[in-house]
């Protein structure tokens, strides 16, 4: 009788010890759905097949633009951070993370897009975005691409691979333009974050070749006569000094990196200077 006791209270015992992990499970998950979910630090996990839809969005036509049938749109503003899991998919990146104007970084390395034919407005406006990894993305029946970074201001890294670079360079030329209050008119091109290496055109970006590239983009530059970079600013703040700056005043307030000064952190002068 005694053993049979104390095996009932040692069975409470382990379901009572469960409970505090449990409550904790649910409580860590704020917003979910099919294949999706967010939990409490704003992390939007990617987990099965999220995004299905049904002719929507699939159309090259931009007049077919609703971002409300994304599944997390009402969720948007929560979401910092994206994390496509292993197993994940979609099968259309059209809108995707639309509005998700505190979106900070995205890995969907992990993602399967074997399915999608069209990238357009994927970040729109996703003004606080500063690390991206389309690493992993499978690009073979991409069609179109478009404006996947316009109103991304902040953004520091892209982390891509040739086949995805091959159908997505134009695109990432023209990505800065269209919204004149904050743009990019002087937009140098992207660098790369191990090498130093500046891509300033389409093409030559699509001359890279062998694996994964890390790349910054160059949000603003001068340039001399003969087209030769005096000076230039990347995404992760460093200003580099790379030939003689001509300077019209000694007031401060006038150099021809003003309109930028917020975002330097730091200064870099190469040889020849």
């Amino acid at each position: 009788m005694r053993k049979r006791i104390l095996s009932t209270l040692l069975c409470i015992a382990l379901m009572l010890s469960l409970i505090p992990t449990v409550a904790f499970a649910e409580n860590s998950i704020t917003a979910e759905g099919t294949g999706w979910y967010i939990d409490v630090d704003g992390c939007l996990h990617i987990t099965g097949d999220a995004y299905n839809p049904c002719g929507i969005h699939l159309d090259k036509d931009e007049s077919d633009r609703d971002s409300t049938l994304i599944p997390w749109y009402e969720q948007r503003e929560e979401i910092k951070s994206v994390i496509a899991e292993p197993g994940s998919s979609i099968n259309s990146c059209k809108y995707l993370f639309d509005g998700c104007k505190n979106l900070v970084s995205v890995d969907l390395k992990n993602l399967n897009t074997s399915r999608v034919e069209y990238f357009g407005y994927m970040f729109f406006c996703c003004s606080k975005l500063e690390t991206v990894d389309l690493s992993g993305l499978d690009v073979s029946h991409l069609k179109l691409c478009y404006h996947n970074f316009t109103g991304c201001y902040a953004l520091k890294n892209v982390i891509t691979k040739p086949s995805v670079i091959e159908k997505t360079a134009e695109q990432m030329f023209a990505c800065f333009n269209g919204i004149s209050a904050v743009g990019y008119p002087n937009f140098g091109g992207w660098m790369s974050t191990s090498t130093g290496y500046i891509y300033k055109s389409a093409d030559e970006l699509k001359k890279h070749t062998g694996y994964a590239i890390s790349l910054t983009p160059i949000i603003a530059c001068g340039k001399d006569s003969k087209g030769n970079y005096t000076w230039y600013l990347d995404g992760k703040g460093c200003i580099h000094f790379a030939g003689a700056v001509t300077n019209p005043s000694d007031e401060s307030d006038l150099t021809p990196w003003k309109d930028y000064k917020d975002r330097i952190e730091t200064v870099a002068v190469e040889k020849g200077a």
